[in-house]
């Protein structure tokens, strides 16, 4: 097999041994003739070979590491590393749930490559050139590692846009999921817009946080605040909450928690969905809650915006507060990738202060990170 490769400069590879996914530009002597998203190797100064990759010249991170052997990079290489991801994932699962991650890309060894599963159809998100090279292959591996109903697309995040590549959308394999597709997580039925809905259709990597909010909602009020479509709400309720109030701008995300409450066989009063601007909510003079969840979009979609970001994560923990009742519960998240844990915890740790003269319990804090 004919790869090109692309040498590093003398002492440039420490990080590749110690098996880091990335090549960045600064560590590269020798560009390969190659075109983005080829398959190339990583050689050491002197010539010694160190890792297989895919290439985009137009990216500072040149090599986005595969394997470390010198293997093809095909769909049989593909099938075994999401088969090997699905089955050790599947085993720490409950057998009630089959919504769930199943490749996470570099932290599979798969660059750019997501598969979440819902129910018997995936849903794949091709975020780099090294992976849209590799498209087919990717179908056929899903195909095989997975056995679903039928595979769709959707790749639409700003990475595509830094790597060169326009966004995708779409059903690539069997059938086209319906618009309203019901799953189960921990025995609790959820229903996912794949086509259209946030993410992939849900957001997986609040399971073990939906779990928590079951334990916690019993015998109390409670308000979810950004709810999209209703899974803390339901579980809150399914845990014995006396009310949960839901709201969202979005009159589709309510309708889907309208939904959601349906397909476990929960009570729909309309009172209970708000469409309202959360933020203006929190700073009504309303009734108090004994149970506050704010779960808001991604309030940081860059690094310039980090600054604006902690400030409205204040703001909405510091009214959260305001209608909490003594005695009561928070949970505060963040999605904001550039906004890492030490940061979030401190707009957090922020109003505690507030929380102790109010004799207010603050549960919970937390970045959110896909659950692998």
């Amino acid at each position: 097999m004919n790869v090109p490769r692309c040498q590093l400069k003398p002492g440039r590879d420490k990080s590749v041994r110690a098996r880091h996914p990335w090549i960045f530009s600064g560590a590269v002597a020798r560009e390969p003739e190659a075109e983005p998203g080829a398959i190339v190797d990583v050689i050491g100064h002197d010539g010694e070979f160190l890792a297989r990759g895919t290439y985009n010249p137009d990216s500072q991170i040149r090599v986005r590491v595969f394997t470390f052997e010198q293997e093809p990079i095909d769909a049989a290489f593909l099938t075994r590393r999401l088969t090997e991801a699905r089955r050790w994932r599947r085993a720490l699962l409950p057998e009630n749930t089959d919504c769930f991650r199943v490749c996470f890309s570099e932290g599979d060894s798969l660059p750019g490559l997501i598969v979440d599963e819902y129910a018997g159809y995936a849903v794949i998100q091709i975020l780099t050139a090294g992976a849209e090279a590799l498209r087919g292959p990717i179908v056929d591996a899903v195909t095989a590692a997975i056995g679903p109903r039928g595979i769709y697309e959707r790749s639409e995040s700003a990475f595509r846009a830094d790597e060169g590549l326009e966004k995708r959308h779409g059903v690539l394999a069997g059938e086209e999921p319906p618009p309203e597709l019901a799953v189960t997580e921990n025995g609790m039925r959820l229903i996912a817009d794949i086509a259209h809905g946030q993410k992939t259709g849900l957001f997986l990597d609040q399971r073990d946080a939906r779990k928590l909010a079951y334990k916690i909602a019993d015998g109390r009020t409670v308000l979810n605040a950004f709810s999209y479509s209703g899974g803390f709400g339901a579980a809150a309720m399914i845990g014995g909450a006396t009310r949960v109030v839901n709201v969202d701008s979005s009159a589709r995300a309510l309708e889907l928690g309208r939904r959601t409450y349906e397909a476990n066989g929960l009570a729909v009063d309309d009172a209970d969905f708000l469409d309202a601007d959360v933020f203006d909510f929190l700073r009504e003079d309303g009734d108090a809650f004994g149970f506050v969840i704010l779960d808001p979009p991604a309030f940081a979609k860059s690094q310039a915006g980090v600054s604006r970001a902690l400030r409205g994560y204040k703001e909405i923990i510091m009214q959260g507060l305001r209608r909490l009742e003594p005695g009561g519960f928070l949970m505060a998240f963040s999605c904001s990738g550039h906004v890492d844990t030490a940061l979030f915890q401190k707009s957090f740790s922020a109003r505690r202060s507030t929380c102790a003269a109010r004799r207010r319990s603050c549960c919970a804090s937390a970045t959110r990170s896909t659950i692998r």
